[in-house]
């Protein structure tokens, strides 16, 4: 579909993300691993405050770093993707396909689209606003990029929109860093919780810490005999809060660090509001953990015994989850979601939006 490049030549992929940190960073990792007969450029925008560390600087062959400011960023990706004139641009997140796809002559057909979660699905915001960026991502349906969807639900709101543009499936698939175990907790007693729960991203309104928190206050009032993590670090006062009932936040980590708390963990709790697909659950899968997650539209393919819709619901299935056999039980549903997010699976339909020849496998 999109040009590969002439004869003898790697074609090139320039990625665009407007906000490069948590699952976004992990993604695009994996997208460049699983094609190593590119050359990848990416034309990022680091925000201080969601650093976690990324890998690109050493898995692409250029990362160049946008200015502060939507205009200037937009002026940004025109200047260098005229002057690379890739192959393929790949678009992460909204602010990015809005740069690739408003402000720049590259071909339709060259063009890739990964909303990550489309912004008209955020619940933090007022639905005027919500609107507006339907709007926004309907006149660019327009434009003819092809939508390479991280879930089945970002595909079908995709093929909601009333431009004819193409659409596939590219499931997330995660290579799990090796885990640097976290160093041991000061205010650990001697008598430790019979179970730990742990939440893992950016402590911001899509993952809801208000929820994690009304969670952690129901397992007190019915003393549920737990500990409360929270892996990340995000907006201050959300941080606080968190601490005030208990919760230990770990604040910001790098990647191998972070990981190393969730595999300290036994059971993985997710508590987003909304999301494209999360990363963190497939980690926490490879890392061999049971994981639990909050009803949302693109998590209702799960397994219901998986899903809770209120912080009370939240704490019944912790209570359950103090049976070993229970807990087992649900590590082998995290094998199974793994087994349907494999590697190779990512790499071929990263090789058909980018218009590659199969890369041995």
């Amino acid at each position: 579909m999109q040009a590969s490049g002439d004869a003898g030549r790697r074609p090139h992929v320039v990625h665009v993300v407007e906000s490069l940190s948590s699952g976004v960073a992990t993604a695009l990792e994996d997208y460049v691993r699983r094609t190593p007969g590119c050359t990848h450029t990416v034309l990022a925008w680091r925000r201080s405050e969601a650093q976690t560390g990324d890998r690109l600087d050493e898995l692409a062959s250029e990362v160049l770093l946008m200015p502060p400011g939507r205009l200037a960023q937009a002026r940004f990706v025109r200047r260098h993707v005229k002057r690379l004139h890739p192959d393929v641009v790949h678009a992460h997140s909204s602010y990015a396909g809005l740069y690739v796809r408003a402000f720049t002559t590259q071909p339709s057909r060259s063009l890739v689209y990964t909303p990550h979660g489309f912004s008209f699905e955020r619940r933090d915001i007022h639905i005027s606003l919500r609107g507006l960026f339907w709007l926004v991502e309907a006149f660019l349906s327009f434009r003819g990029a092809t939508v390479a969807a991280v879930a089945p639900r970002e595909a079908q709101l995709a093929a909601r929109l009333p431009g004819r543009q193409p659409i596939t499936y590219l499931p997330h698939a995660v290579g799990v860093a090796q885990p640097v175990a976290p160093p041991p907790s000061p205010n650990e007693d001697d008598t430790p919780p019979r179970l730990r729960l742990a939440a893992l991203g950016r402590i911001t309104p899509q993952k809801d810490p208000s929820f994690f928190r009304r969670a952690v206050l129901a397992s007190r009032a019915s003393a549920l005999p737990v500990k409360w993590i929270w892996i990340g670090g995000g907006d201050p006062s959300a941080e606080r809060a968190l601490r005030e009932v208990g919760v230990q936040v770990t604040g910001w980590v790098a990647r191998p660090q972070a990981l190393g708390w969730l595999a300290s963990a036994d059971v993985y709790v997710h508590t987003a509001a909304w999301e494209g697909w999360p990363v963190s659950i497939l980690e926490a899968a490879a890392l061999g953990l049971p994981f639990v997650a909050r009803r949302s539209p693109a998590l209702r393919m799960l397994d219901p015994a998986l899903l809770f819709d209120t912080p009370q619901e939240l704490v019944e299935l912790a209570w359950s989850l103090l049976d070993e056999q229970r807990r087992a039980d649900l590590r082998s549903r995290s094998r199974h979601l793994l087994e349907q997010h494999r590697p190779e699976a990512q790499q071929a339909a990263l090789e058909r939006v980018y218009g590659i020849a199969p890369h041995a496998r």
